[in-house]
């Protein structure tokens, strides 16, 4: 899984016939367009929900492996180190 090509975290992309280049500039004919886009991204993302899901469980549970291992290097930055004294007699 780690080998995996990713172009972003989760890629939805759009089909060929939903696309057109003016919207890449946040430029629309009218409401309806906004509305077709909206729809056209809830068919593109749907039959990927699990995906999603298995995706996002996977990069939560690194995200957290990564902090405990941040505290732990933290902690252990901060342990204070005695030196060895003998006592006087």
């Amino acid at each position: 899984m780690l080998d995996q090509e990713y172009t972003g975290d989760i890629n939805i992309i759009l089909g060929k016939s939903d696309f057109l280049w003016r919207n890449a500039l946040f430029e629309y004919k009218d409401d309806q367009e906004i509305e077709n886009l909206i729809m056209a991204g809830r068919r593109s993302t749907w039959p990927r929900i699990s995906m999603i899901r298995n995706a996002t469980a996977i990069g939560r549970a690194l995200d957290q492996i990564l902090a405990e291992l941040d505290q732990k290097e933290l902690a252990e930055s901060h342990v204070s180190h005695k030196k060895h004294i003998t006592p006087i007699a």
